[in-house]
């Protein structure tokens, strides 16, 4: 709530990479878009297509098919067979069984492949994850 006479529920959000807390928003006679916190009333932020682009980035600088989760789903006309994935997790490379349906792009022939591709150290063969299940 804002310190002034109206009392509202924040209406408006901006996604950002830290959380922001919402202040009491409202308009200033309409004509500008600036905020001072010494003003007894808020302002109303600009409209989103006024905001810069909002940046993804992530710490690491994996592809962005090593962030997918594996798909397992179940394929009657396929014989299951082993496959690996990159585990955000667990942060290596796990084997999966792979059913003959709805791959993905983190979807890999082998450790190797996963290693190299994902930029892993560790496969799950090598390194027994605990709590991992296929």
């Amino acid at each position: 709530m804002c310190s002034s006479k109206i009392e509202y529920t924040c209406w408006y959000m901006v996604l950002c990479s830290v959380i922001v807390t919402c202040v009491g928003l409202l308009p200033d006679e309409g004509k500008s878009w600036h905020n001072s916190s010494r003003e007894r009333h808020h302002l109303m932020p600009p409209p989103p297509d006024e905001y810069p682009p909002l940046k993804e980035e992530r710490p690491d600088k994996r592809p962005d098919k090593c962030w997918l989760q594996y798909d397992s789903e179940v394929c009657e006309v396929f014989k299951p067979y082993t496959v690996w994935f990159y585990s955000t997790t667990y942060e290596a490379c796990m084997p999966f069984t792979y059913y003959g349906c709805n791959r993905n792009e983190n979807w890999l022939s082998s450790c190797e492949e996963c290693r190299e591709e994902c930029n892993s150290d560790v496969c799950a063969e090598e390194h027994h994850v605990k709590g991992w299940h296929n």
